[in-house]
């Protein structure tokens, strides 16, 4: 198999911040009750879409709000204190605990504590931490997303403490939040994403695209007769998008036969899609990305493109025009430590009924890592997908199955010749 070469987006650009748009604040409040009456309630703004979900708190704004205390023996307390708390979890005995942002709100040597009274914070949250056991203590890394997958989470948990003296129960209460990090000078080509250039495409404007190599893959037709199709992916440029966005793609085919021209324009869908991927540990090269729940970092399936054929862009070729769909509640692209999550652009071999085409259905046969950051985007990008717009029906593709599992599924599949040397290609400048 051949070696891929990537394009690697960047995790962790300079810190120069870039808030973008960001939508109004609103108020959460969560209490908490003791025997006897006493009360402790939280109040924040945050960035989240309602009151009543958990607070989003975005890298580069404050935390601000209150805490109020309803205490029938104000004396009994030493310290009131506010905390914000980040872990990684891989299991029970593997996790690590990378921010500890503390604030004294009141304090017993400063002054007296009425029976019922409301304290008003801001905290700063660090854009940055450092790891105990690194080989350079001044190095400084950006803190993950809240994060919930497969094998690995990441929590942040805002959490009120009110300290008593000996022999009374501390009052302690825990908010579980979102912490969503912003990008860093994100490059000035990410403003032209949804215009014009990218609907005119690539043959009017290449600088707008980053193409990739081409797959070269072969078949047969119904009559026997061998035939070979050259496909080329092109992505709009710099390879990052806002998760509010879209994904714009060219997908443009050569064959050297013009019979498969019109039986792809007619018959086919690009089987198009947006995957994840959960990895651990560095690895210099990237397999080929597989359907298969059993491969070493599985792919989950994320959204599928639509595609379009406006025209006839090219007497020798056959050019797809496609958009993936992003939305807000996906975890934007971030590493930390050993464990990243990353998304890829993925085309899965061509099928048709008409020509049998030798690659494995279930194997990449062009994919290429893209970068999805939070910023989000005022006003947000509008689709440029036709009404006659086609969706591939991802459910066929059978992602996160194992290859023994799918056979009964894909049925239609197990007619097509295999060839175990399939070739998957990644993109290139």
């Amino acid at each position: 198999m051949a070696a891929l070469v990537e394009i690697s987006p960047s995790l962790m650009p300079p810190l120069q911040p870039r808030t973008g748009y960001l939508p109004k604040e609103i108020e959460h409040v969560s209490t908490t009750e003791m025997k006897g009456g006493d009360r402790l309630t939280l109040k924040v703004t945050s960035f989240a879409s309602s009151a009543i979900s958990k607070p989003v708190f975005v890298e580069g704004r404050l935390i601000e709000g209150s805490v109020a205390i309803q205490i029938s023996k104000p004396q009994s307390v030493n310290q009131i204190s506010i905390k914000l708390v980040g872990s990684g979890v891989l299991n029970v005995r593997n996790s690590t605990t990378f921010l500890v942002e503390e604030k004294v709100l009141w304090d017993k040597g400063h002054s007296s504590l009425n029976a019922q009274q409301e304290i008003p914070f801001v905290m700063d949250i660090p854009r940055t931490y450092t790891l105990p056991e690194s080989d350079d203590p001044s190095a400084q890394f950006p803190h993950p997303p809240t994060f919930l997958g497969k094998r690995y989470t990441i929590s942040y948990v805002l959490t009120v403490l009110v300290q008593r003296k000996a022999f009374s129960r501390d009052i302690v209460l825990e908010c579980p939040c979102v912490y969503v990090p912003l990008p860093h000078a994100a490059p000035s080509t990410y403003k032209t994403i949804g215009d014009d250039p990218f609907v005119l495409g690539p043959s009017v404007d290449a600088s707008e695209w980053v193409k990739g190599s081409p797959a070269i893959g072969s078949g047969r037709l119904l009559n026997g007769e061998e035939v070979e199709l050259t496909t080329t992916m092109y992505l709009a440029n710099p390879l990052i998008y806002s998760r509010s966005s879209y994904i714009p793609i060219r997908l443009v085919l050569h064959s050297t036969d013009p019979r498969i021209k019109g039986l792809l324009s007619d018959h086919i869908v690009p089987r198009l899609s947006l995957v994840k991927r959960e990895m651990f540990g560095v690895r210099r090269r990237m397999e080929p990305i597989t359907t298969d729940v059993e491969a070493i970092a599985p792919s989950r399936f994320v959204s599928a493109a639509k595609s379009w054929c406006p025209s006839k862009e090219s007497a020798d070729s056959l050019v797809f025009h496609a958009e993936i769909p992003l939305n807000s509640s996906m975890t934007p692209t971030f590493g930390f430590e050993t464990f990243a999550l990353r998304y890829y652009v993925v085309l899965l071999p061509w099928i048709c009924d008409e020509i049998k085409f030798q690659e494995d259905p279930d194997i990449a046969l062009l994919q290429q890592e893209v970068e999805i950051i939070a910023t989000p985007l005022n006003p947000s990008p509008a689709s440029y997908a036709p009404n006659n717009a086609k969706t591939h029906d991802a459910s066929r593709d059978h992602w996160g199955v194992s290859r023994s599992g799918k056979m009964g599924a894909v049925m239609a599949l197990s007619t097509q010749v295999r060839n175990p040397s399939t070739t998957t290609r990644s993109m290139v400048s």
